[in-house]
């Protein structure tokens, strides 16, 4: 009976496929509020169930349904489920995509198939603000209408812009120019992008020659950035350094320099071994994570070749010797960050390189405690790296299983 109260409280919810309103429903308002309500309840559960299929169920009801209680376990799933078909379904289901941190984190998702829908719904999203756009707004109105100017999303734009799959990439230009396309000034627009930016390692520069070239792409906002150049070289727009507005100005003449031609190269996007070692530093251990998931797929197997496999060992050692002891490096749910450093070893390397490399580690981080005593954090770095080695060796299956337990009991007596 339950269920099938759930069934028609979601054919209730929807409208009929002739259009027009959802069906009348008996009873008192009291009674149909209770019964949503404990519906949604289930969902949320039924959201939380080990089968993925059962979940990417929940998915549609919860889309179905809608409200905050929805939408805050869409957005967990969508950020935090196991299985890459439900996190690209619950992005899919959202309703008005909240670009916080957990959604915008998706960018670096270790799914091109979500990495690539987190941008179709974006587009999506920013298409329908633009179709709404009245011919006058205010700055509050645009706040409340677009997704848009978060602390996110020029975060989000430059990972995309820089990612790894081309599908990826070409979905991010897409949603880049249906942003660009609210605004009736394209300059404004990118001016917006780049002063929201918060800038890494001097990349404000990459990331403004990106924005501006992935506008020059598309021919209607060409003719626009064209237009409005022209409009504000000719009000008298100095070089950089020669005007109040150095940074305004910087952008005007740099999209000049594009649309002429006469601009240098863009450089070349970093690596992903680089933008982890960089996320090991700031503490950002969502995205260090998923950098090196994307590194244990088929994005880190370009990179394992050469000299490339002397990098990915370096920055797995330096992930076992640094993560633990970060401050800033909190609990999330998945794989540790030590689990995927020891497996990025074991994909990189082989045979007897994979135990010297993680005794080499071992030795690393109980240096501390045999120089300072047990205060230092040491005993934890080792902790989790032997904790790392038992769950790799109890994975089996895997020719290096032994030696890893072997190594693990070793450095536990």
């Amino acid at each position: 009976r339950g269920a099938a109260e759930l069934l028609w409280h979601l054919l209730r919810a929807a409208p009929p496929p002739g259009g027009g309103p959802p069906p009348p429903s008996p009873g008192p308002p009291g009674r149909r509020e209770g019964a949503a309500g404990a519906a949604g309840a289930v969902l949320v559960r039924l959201s939380r169930d080990r089968v993925t299929s059962v979940r990417l169920s929940a998915v549609k009801g919860l889309a179905v349904l809608g409200g905050a209680q929805a939408q805050t376990a869409l957005v967990r799933m969508a950020s935090a489920d196991a299985a890459s078909a439900v996190r690209a379904a619950a992005l899919a289901s959202l309703a008005r995509i909240p670009l916080g941190p957990e959604v915008a984190s998706r960018s670096l998702d270790a799914s091109r198939r979500v990495r690539q829908r987190l941008f179709q719904v974006l587009k999506s999203d920013l298409a329908g603000a633009r179709r709404r756009r009245r011919r006058r707004r205010t700055a509050s109105d645009l706040a409340e209408d677009v997704p848009a100017l978060t602390r996110s999303l020029p975060e989000v734009f430059w990972c995309g812009l820089r990612d790894t799959s081309s599908q990826v990439r070409l979905a991010c230009r897409e949603a880049l120019r249906a942003f660009l396309a609210i605004d009736s000034c394209a300059v404004d627009a990118l001016a917006s992008l780049v002063e929201s930016f918060e800038p890494e390692n001097g990349s404000r520069e990459a990331f403004a020659d990106a924005l501006v070239r992935t506008a020059a792409a598309s021919p209607a906002l060409r003719s626009a950035l064209e237009a409005e150049v022209s409009e504000r070289l000719l009000r008298g727009h100095e070089p950089p350094g020669a005007d109040s507005d150095g940074g305004g100005a910087a952008l005007v003449w740099r999209i000049a320099a594009v649309l002429d031609g006469t601009a240098a190269g863009a450089p070349p996007p970093r690596s992903l071994v680089d933008r982890a070692r960089s996320a090991l530093d700031a503490g950002r251990v969502g995205e260090l994570r998923q950098l090196l998931e994307l590194l244990l797929g088929d994005a880190g197997r370009a990179e394992a070749t050469g000299a490339g496999a002397d990098g990915l060992l370096a920055l797995a050692v330096e992930v076992m010797a640094g993560a633990p002891l970060s401050p800033g490096f909190p609990r999330v749910p998945g794989p540790s960050t030590m689990g995927l450093a020891v497996a990025l070893v074991r994909r990189t390397a082989c045979g007897a390189r994979v135990i010297g490399t993680l005794r080499r580690a071992l030795e690393d981080l109980w240096l501390p405690l045999r120089r300072a005593g047990p205060e230092e954090a040491g005993p934890l770095g080792a902790g989790a790296l032997l904790d790392a080695l038992l769950s790799e060796a109890r994975c089996g299956g895997a020719r290096g299983a032994p030696r890893a337990a072997e190594l693990a009991d070793a450095g536990r007596a």
